[in-house]
């Protein structure tokens, strides 16, 4: 348990080799999370295709955890990377993430982490993408603003957990055939 510089609690717990196994923090850290809190916000990184995958269809079976949502945070500058230097072009891999969650029937924000050399043009290139697919989009200066910063998300992502139920369904029966479940990630 460690506090950060605005004096909230955190759990900092991945155990032997952090989380680069499953991309998520430690069931402790959770399960004690949720004793305490109102909310709790849990990493499950590395994309859609890695972490989110193995969060639910691993993490969340084994502790069984039911999310709320899924805040999907994506940067203007990996869009650019996956558009060649074009955001436009970029969009379709954010889609594909989209899809990806959507697969466990969890409702998604999608957070633009802002970072210093954002455009307010460039930001609203994603506005417009995400507005086309009606999903929330608040921007999330929280390394320039502390806390402050993600009031916006804070809001929107209550609003999102009590106004869209999710729905948690895994992608494979457990009972499957190793290669089956492969397969089925996999595609």
């Amino acid at each position: 348990l460690v506090q950060t510089i605005e004096g909230v609690p955190a759990f900092i717990h991945g155990g032997p080799f952090a989380n680069i196994a499953h991309g998520t923090s430690s069931l402790i850290a959770t399960k004690m999370a949720l004793k305490i809190a109102d909310y709790v916000i849990t990493e499950a990184g590395f994309g859609s295709e890695l972490g989110a995958e193995k969060f639910f269809n691993i993490v969340c079976r084994t502790g069984n955890l039911k999310p709320d949502a899924v805040v999907l945070l994506v940067s203007l500058k990996s869009l650019k990377r996956h558009g060649a230097g074009n955001i436009k072009k970029g969009l379709p891999n954010l889609e594909k993430h989209l899809e990806n969650v959507s697969y466990f029937g969890v409702p998604v924000i999608i957070a633009i982490n802002h970072f210093i050399d954002d455009t307010d043009k460039e930001i609203e290139i994603v506005e417009e993408f995400c507005k086309s697919k009606n999903i929330s989009v608040p921007v999330a200066d929280i390394w320039g603003e502390g806390g402050e910063g993600g009031i916006e998300l804070a809001g929107k992502l209550i609003d999102l957990i009590h106004n869209n139920p999710a729905h948690l369904h895994y992608l494979y029966d457990l009972n499957a055939p190793v290669k089956e479940k492969i397969e089925t990630i996999a595609k």
